[in-house]
C-alpha cells in the first residue's frame, strides 16, 4: 500500500514538472521565434524606407533634365546635395567642362543626371548604414557592395541583417531561461521526489511500528501465560496433597523465580512507558561501579547456573562513575539474560570485561558465544518493540523491549552502546561506554 502510493506520487508530480518544464522551454523557443520575425519585418520596413528615399532622389534628378540655365540647375543641384544620401556633385556644361561642385567627390557610388548639361550626384555610401542604425539599432546594413553606378535594384531585406552581438545576446538569454527552468525544475523534482519518499518512508515506519506492537501483544501474551500457567500447576499439584513435603519444597523456588519473572515483564513495560513519554529520569549518583557490576552478577548467578552458562569476568576495581543503581542493573540482566536466551545449551558462554579506556571513560563489555544478529539488522535492535521474524515462529519468545531500555538507560547515563556481531552463529558483543565520575 504505502508502496503503491509512492509511486503514485511520484508518478503525477514528475508529470506535472516535466510538463512544465516542456512548457517553459517551448516559450522561450517562441520567443526566439518572436525576436526572428520582429528583425525581417524590420528589414523589411528599413529596405521599404531606404528604397523610397532614393526613389525620391532619382524622380528628383530626372525633373532636372528640362532644365538648360547653370544658374538654375546649380540652384537645384545645391537643394540636393542638402539631401543626407547625397555627400556632393559635380556639373559639366555642353563642352564637358566643369563649372559648378559641392561637397565630397567619392565615385564609389554616384547617380548620372542627363540634361542639355550633364552632372554627376556622388552618394554616400555609409548613408543606408546609418538609416538603417536610426531605424532600429539592432539591425546592420550589409549592402555595401553597391558601388559604381547607382541601378535597379536598388534595396532588399537580405542586406538587412541583426547584429551578432544581439543575437548573441538574444540567445543567452533564451539559453539561460531554459537552463534556469530546467536546474528549478530538477530541484523540484529532486524535492519531489524527496518528499514523497518521506511520505513512503513514513508509511513504512507506520506499518511496521505496527507489526511490531501485534508482535509485542502476542510475545506479552506468551510471557504472561507461561509463568501464570507454571504457578497454576504447581498450586495445583500441591492442593492433591499427593506429594511429600520435599517435593512441595522444591515447587516454592520455582513458582518464586516463575513470580519473579512475570515482576521483570510488568517492570519493562512500565520502565519502556515511561521513556515513550520522557517521564523517566535517572538519579544519578558516585558510585563504585566495579563494586555494582560484582553484585549485579551475583544476583543473576542463580539463573546462570540453573541454564549451565559459564561465565568469566575481568573488572577494573575503583571505577567510579555517576550512576543509578537500579537502573544499571536493569541494563546487566537484560544483557546477562538475552546471552542466556540467545546461546545454544553448548555455546553458552560469556565473558564480561569492564576496564578504563581513558582518563575520562571506562567501557564494559558483554561478550557472548551466542546466534549473533545479522548486519543489516544490528542497527535496529535498540529500537523499541524490534525482533525480526513472526512473533509465532520464533523459538524464543521475548518482548523486544530489553535492549530499548538498555539504550535508554545508558544514553541518561551520558554514555553509548554499540553491537558488534560478525553474522549468524558468531556470538555478539555489547559495548556499553560511559564517562568516569570526576575526582
Amino acid at each position: 500500500m504505502a508502496l503503491a502510493i509512492f509511486l503514485a506520487i511520484v508518478i503525477v508530480c514528475l508529470g506535472q514538472i516535466t510538463w512544465w518544464i516542456y512548457f517553459q522551454v517551448t516559450i522561450s523557443e517562441e520567443q526566439l521565434e518572436f525576436h526572428s520575425q520582429q528583425s525581417r519585418a524590420s528589414a523589411n520596413l528599413a529596405a521599404f524606407i531606404l528604397n523610397r528615399s532614393y526613389e525620391r532622389l532619382v524622380m528628383e534628378a530626372e525633373s532636372f533634365v528640362s532644365v538648360d540655365n547653370i544658374r538654375h540647375l546649380t540652384a537645384a543641384l545645391d537643394l540636393l546635395a542638402l539631401d543626407p544620401a547625397v555627400k556632393g556633385y559635380q556639373l559639366f556644361d555642353r563642352s564637358g567642362i566643369l563649372v559648378a561642385g559641392a561637397g565630397e567627390v567619392d565615385s564609389t557610388l554616384y547617380l548620372p543626371v542627363v540634361s542639355a548639361n550633364s552632372a554627376v550626384l556622388y552618394l554616400d555610401i555609409g548613408y543606408p548604414g546609418k538609416l538603417t542604425e536610426e531605424l532600429n539599432r539592432d539591425l546592420k546594413y550589409s549592402g555595401n557592395e553597391k558601388v559604381g553606378r547607382f541601378q535597379e535594384p536598388w534595396f532588399s531585406p537580405e542586406m538587412f541583417a541583426v547584429r551578432d552581438e544581439v543575437t548573441a545576446e538574444v540567445e543567452e538569454k533564451a539559453n539561460s531561461r531554459v537552463l534556469m527552468f530546467a536546474s528549478e525544475g530538477s530541484f523540484f523534482v529532486l524535492l519531489t521526489l524527496l518528499g514523497a519518499f518521506m511520505i513512503y518512508r513514513t508509511f513504512r515506519q507506520s506499518e511496521e511500528l505496527k507489526h511490531r506492537q501485534e508482535n509485542f501483544i502476542q510475545a506479552v501474551t506468551h510471557e504472561l501465560k507461561i509463568p501464570v500457567a507454571s504457578i497454576k500447576l504447581y498450586l495445583e499439584t500441591m492442593a492433591t496433597g499427593k506429594f511429600d513435603q520435599e517435593k512441595v519444597k522444591g515447587f516454592i523456588p520455582r513458582m518464586i523465580d516463575d513470580c519473579n519473572r512475570l515482576e521483570g515483564l510488568v517492570d519493562n513495560v512500565l520502565e519502556a512507558g515511561r521513556f515513550s513519554r520522557r517521564g523517566h529520569q535517572a538519579k544519578l549518583v558516585s558510585s563504585n561501579l566495579s563494586n555494582d557490576l560484582a553484585e549485579y552478577i551475583e544476583e543473576m548467578r542463580p539463573m546462570m547456573e540453573r541454564y549451565k552458562m559459564k561465565l568469566t569476568t575481568e573488572i577494573e576495581p575503583e571505577l567510579t562513575v555517576k550512576s543509578d543503581y537500579h537502573a544499571m542493573r536493569r541494563v546487566v540482566t537484560a544483557l546477562i539474560d538475552n546471552a542466556i536466551k540467545y546461546s545454544p545449551e553448548n555455546r553458552r558462554e560469556m565473558t564480561i570485561t569492564a576496564r578504563r579506556i581513558s582518563g575520562r571513560r571506562c567501557e564494559i563489555v558483554f561478550a557472548d558465544q551466542g546466534v549473533g544478529v545479522e548486519k543489516s539488522e544490528q542497527h535496529k535492535v535498540f529500537e523499541r518493540f524490534y525482533r525480526t521474524g513472526e512473533e509465532n515462529t520464533r523459538s524464543v519468545k521475548g518482548t523486544g523491549i530489553g535492549l530499548f531500555l538498555v539504550r535508554q538507560i545508558v544514553s541518561e547515563h551520558r554514555g553509548k552502546v554499540e553491537l558488534k556481531s560478525e553474522g549468524l552463529n558468531k556470538g555478539s558483543q555489547f559495548r556499553i561506554e560511559l564517562p568516569l565520575a570526576s575526582e
